[in-house]
């Protein structure tokens, strides 16, 4: 008979009952993301997910729970391979640099680390932007991730790239960003989800469409002001929305 059964009621009405070293994973009534948690020994948590007495916890994983792909909270040792998906694979050309994209140069690793600074790799920025590792099966396939967080505005800006262009026309992007949306209402409450891809990529829009965002008529200089800070990347960036 199992022992040490730990039943936990977060803030964003997800139910977890965990078994030691094996979870039982409960979908929400009214969703289908699932957080689940593994570990060796149990332990109490807050409604924030961070540790209040564990020490002698040996191994945690967090994934968050979609259709077709499954999330995972990146640490800092994925930024430089995050920064290769976006620079050095197959996809490259379609999304930013010569000759596709001249108005939106590859960045360098180092301006990368400064645009995507050690919190998004932390849960203790999860409040101001964080980045997740998609995963498809076994295989880490992408990246998705939140920026400029606004709790009261209830908003964030979001983001995604692929790994390789095999990972394509699967549904993996899109189920990325309704998994992450999901999960951040649920969580957080956030019900307004902006995404700004170039009108020339009409690949990423269309999953996008397929993810719930429609077009805004909002133009760079009204998001600037509304938002603080340049959301646009490119000369033709449209800036898409989605409401939970």
């Amino acid at each position: 008979m199992r022992k040490n059964i730990i039943i936990f009621i977060f803030s964003c009405s997800i139910l977890e009952v965990y078994y030691e070293s094996a979870p039982l994973k409960l979908r929400p009534a009214d969703g289908r993301s699932i957080i689940r948690l593994s570990f060796r020994t149990c332990a109490r948590f807050n409604n924030t997910l961070n540790f209040i007495n564990a020490p002698n916890i040996s191994l945690i994983t967090m994934e968050i729970i979609g259709s077709k792909i499954k999330l995972r909270p990146a640490v800092l040792a994925d930024r430089k391979k995050i920064y290769s998906w976006l620079v050095r694979s197959d996809l490259t050309s379609s999304v930013m640099g010569e000759p596709n994209y001249p108005d939106a140069p590859l960045p360098t690793l180092k301006e990368f680390c400064r645009d995507y600074n050690s919190s998004y790799f932390n849960p203790s920025g999860a409040r101001a932007g964080r980045n997740f590792i998609i995963i498809a099966g076994k295989v880490d396939v992408g990246t998705v991730g939140y920026d400029l967080f606004d709790e009261d505005k209830s908003r964030v800006i979001l983001d995604i790239w692929l790994s390789a262009k095999k990972y394509c026309g699967k549904g993996y992007g899109s189920d990325a960003l309704m998994t992450i949306c999901e999960y951040l209402n649920e969580k957080y409450k956030i019900r307004n989800f902006y995404i700004s891809p170039s009108l020339r990529n009409k690949r990423a829009i269309a999953a996008y469409l397929k993810a719930g965002f429609k077009f805004t008529k909002m133009q760079r200089n009204t998001a600037k002001k509304e938002f603080g800070v340049d959301i646009c990347e490119y000369d033709d960036n449209i800036i898409m929305r989605k409401i939970l």
